[in-house]
């Protein structure tokens, strides 16, 4: 996943979900 957040993908977590966090 590759969405606008700011955090790649590195872990469970998908990029959306770092982003938003």
């Amino acid at each position: 996943l590759n969405l606008p957040g700011g955090f790649p993908q590195a872990g469970p977590l998908p990029n959306w979900m770092g982003g938003m966090a």
